[in-house]
C-alpha cells in the first residue's frame, strides 16, 4: 500500500485574532510617592507618557483596539488624549461603552 503524504500546514495566528483589545487605566494612584498630589503638570505628564508607550505598543503588536481609562474629573487629561489622536493616521476613535466606563474612557480601533 502507498503511502500517502499529508501535508500539514502552517497555522498562522494573526494578533488580532488572539487579543480582541487591549485596556489601560489612566487613573493617578494618590499613594504613589514619587509624585506630589499638588503637581499637577508632572501627573499628567507622566499619565501621558504611560498613554503614548501603550500607543505604541498597539502600533507594534497589531492590536486592533485600545481603551484608555482616563476617568472624567475636568476632562485635562482627555483634552491632551485627544489632541493626540488627532496627529495619528490610520486610527478612529470614540468613547467607550458607556455602560462599563460611563464617560471615562475612550475607545481606539487600529
Amino acid at each position: 500500500m502507498a503511502k500517502k503524504n499529508h501535508k500539514i500546514k502552517n497555522v498562522h495566528l494573526n494578533l488580532k485574532q488572539l487579543s480582541t483589545y487591549r485596556e489601560i487605566d489612566l487613573h493617578f494612584e494618590s499613594n504613589e510617592r514619587t509624585i506630589s498630589i499638588e503637581d499637577k503638570g508632572a501627573i499628567l505628564r507622566k499619565q501621558l507618557s504611560k498613554f503614548k508607550a501603550e500607543l505604541q505598543y498597539c502600533y507594534n503588536n497589531n492590536v486592533p483596539k485600545l481603551v484608555v481609562v482616563h476617568g472624567v474629573g475636568e476632562g485635562v487629561l482627555k483634552g491632551e488624549i485627544l489632541k493626540i489622536l488627532r496627529s495619528e493616521i490610520g486610527l478612529t476613535y470614540q468613547d467607550a461603552n458607556y455602560l462599563k466606563y460611563g464617560d471615562g474612557a475612550t475607545e481606539i480601533i487600529f
